[in-house]
């Protein structure tokens, strides 16, 4: 796999040369970063072959890179970066064409230990094997089951198994019957395919088989014992601690 930077603060030292090496990853132009425009018709040679991922820093040129991946022009990969982070880049719509949400920073702590998502990223990039790169890991997990799953151990801790209880003058509802587990997840108890949907959910495969483990209990059963929330709940805890390294 060939990686290149094209870049707007060209010259042999830019933020995201420095931030790419600190994570290992090797560009194909050691000497000086490639500027980011490219000039007329003719394709610029990072993008003549079918192994080349191209790490775009650029707001001036950036849509004129991405209709040539959108038009197939351009072979390869596409990842548009920024300084500030990929939360205020908006889609591209192009499979080939990917945002990153990691800073400069994140690439360079890296090799701390840090980013567990970003780090298997890295990881997938120089195995030279497109299909090996799971692209989705340029961006934060998806954790909105994650936390939604958590607050129901938390309301069931506080009302103490109780459907409705009263805290501090604010009623808290609390589930209690296993419909109550999956409800808030669109599903229901009596859906085979609903203890799938939710654990998928639930980012890293700890937390997955616990929820599986933990739902199929409660159908099992048709009811609910504070042991299997506690376990639920410990698990979960642990996942969200993880996901913030």
């Amino acid at each position: 796999m060939k990686i290149y930077l094209r870049d707007h603060n060209e010259g042999t030292h830019t933020v995201w040369k420095k931030a790419l090496c600190a994570a290992g990853i090797s560009l194909e132009h050691n000497l000086a970063v490639i500027e980011d425009g490219y000039y007329g018709n003719e394709t610029p040679l990072c993008v003549k072959a079918a192994d080349a991922c191209v790490f775009l820093h650029s707001q001036t040129y950036r849509q004129q890179w991405e209709n040539g991946f959108k038009e197939g022009t351009f072979l390869g990969h596409l990842v548009v970066v920024s300084t500030q982070g990929g939360k205020s880049l908006s889609k591209s719509g192009c499979d080939r064409v990917h945002l990153c949400f990691w800073t400069p920073s994140h690439f360079e702590e890296t090799n701390k230990g840090n980013h567990r998502r970003l780090r298997k990223w890295i990881e997938q990039i120089k195995s030279d094997d497109f299909d090996k790169v799971d692209w989705s890991l340029l961006q934060p997990a998806p954790t909105e089951q994650l936390y939604a799953l958590r607050l129901l151990c938390e309301a069931w801790d506080l009302n103490k198994g109780r459907e409705e209880d009263v805290h501090n003058g604010y009623t808290l509802k609390a589930p209690v019957i296993p419909n109550d587990w999956f409800n808030p997840f669109g599903q229901t108890a009596l859906n085979n395919s609903a203890t799938e949907a939710i654990a998928s959910g639930m980012v890293l495969d700890d937390a997955k088989n616990e929820v599986r483990t933990f739902l199929s209990k409660i159908v099992h059963r048709n009811s609910v014992l504070d042991e299997d929330v506690q376990s639920l709940r410990q698990v979960l805890d642990q996942t969200i601690a993880e996901l913030k390294t």
